[in-house]
């Protein structure tokens, strides 16, 4: 199994990379929501590839929740 373990390390996603994404490589995808002067948020999903497909591993709501 291939996995990151830091910001940007091998293997990450990148539209400037053509090398292929192997069966069992695990990814954090990690969308961010900025509000300048306000704060931000984010979700972080652990994703593994399998049979040429992606399966997420985070169990987590996903909803935005206005606080």
């Amino acid at each position: 199994m291939v996995s990151g373990s830091s910001l940007q390390s091998f293997p990450y996603i990148a539209a400037t990379h053509d090398y292929p994404i192997e069966e069992g490589a695990v990814f954090a995808i990690e969308p961010k929501m900025v509000f300048p002067k306000q704060g931000s948020c984010g979700i972080e999903n652990t994703v593994i590839i399998e049979k040429g497909n992606y399966r997420i591993l985070t169990d987590t709501d996903e909803r935005i929740i206005i606080v």
